[in-house]
């Protein structure tokens, strides 16, 4: 009831509103205000209970991401030292997913947790905040195999601005480096696969993220030498630069049509595709 209550509470903002279908989004738009889905990434393992996503499906709940970094009922995450991909409960998660109409995202899933997802949804897969791993290495990146699996299954994959998962080099990295993984992505499957997830949105002081975050980060499965939960891009310091991201893509070349699909138009066709 505590829970229930808060999030009633949260909807009552006048800029704020809960979308489950793609043409309530377009309406926010519309209207000058901000819509809002909800998806859920398990930083602790998804109860081994079916009627659990249901009921978290009927209180709004849109996409699901299968597995966090490290094992669990469903699958194996990207951080594990072993990669067995779905178990045979994650898949019937993805059924059930599927039968919904939430959406399956892969975004910490490893490599061959990503792979089934994508062979055995019947509907769009998503990894809605990731990066292209040719060009960063890092654990919790998509290799070409991944990325042209989710493009397969006619999912987007979302580009993180989070410095020390797009580049080891970390000092210094502006904004370019997450355009360069927009790039590569589009041209490795095409760019109405490529969408924007910046991830945590950098919304803290440093000090504040510093005291709470990294702690959370390598408890949940991240290398304490991988993280640095201050860094930022030059270019991308909050979600109030999220103009730039567009001028980057102008700069580069890409049409209207293809900055609007980047920024918004691929993800809410998966949306639509999915959900209704």
């Amino acid at each position: 009831p505590a829970l229930e209550a808060a999030h009633d509470e949260f909807f009552k903002l006048p800029w704020l509103r809960k979308i489950t279908k793609a043409e309530q989004a377009r309406q926010c738009k519309k209207d000058g205000v901000i819509g809002m889905y909800a998806h859920w990434q398990p930083l602790s393992p998804a109860p081994r209970n079916l009627d659990a996503l249901t009921q978290a499906y009927q209180r709004g709940l849109r996409s699901f991401m299968l597995t966090y970094n490290r094992m669990d009922n469903i699958g194996v995450g990207c951080t594990e030292r072993f990669d067995a991909g779905l178990s045979n409960y994650g898949l019937e998660v993805v059924k059930l997913c599927n039968e919904l109409g939430m959406i399956v995202d892969t975004s910490h899933c490893g490599h061959m947790t990503t792979m089934d997802a994508c062979k055995f949804s019947k509907r769009p897969v998503n990894a809605n905040h990731t990066c292209a791993k040719a060009l960063s290495g890092v654990a919790r990146a998509k290799t070409d195999d991944a990325l042209k699996a989710i493009a397969d299954t006619g999912g987007v994959i979302g580009l993180v601005t989070v410095p020390f998962f797009l580049t080891k080099n970390k000092q210094g990295a502006t904004i370019d480096v997450m355009l360069d993984h927009a790039e590569y992505i589009a041209e490795l499957v095409g760019w109405r696969h490529v969408s924007i997830g910046t991830d945590w949105p950098l919304q803290a002081p440093t000090d504040a993220l510093q005291q709470t975050m990294r702690a959370e980060f390598v408890e949940h499965g991240f290398k304490p030498d991988e993280v640095d939960v201050t860094d930022r891009l030059n270019g991308f310091d909050d979600y109030r630069d999220l103009r730039n991201i567009t001028r980057g893509l102008v700069k580069r070349g890409f049409s209207d049509e293809k900055i609007k699909g980047i920024l918004g138009e691929n993800a809410l066709r998966v949306f639509g595709e999915v959900c209704g």
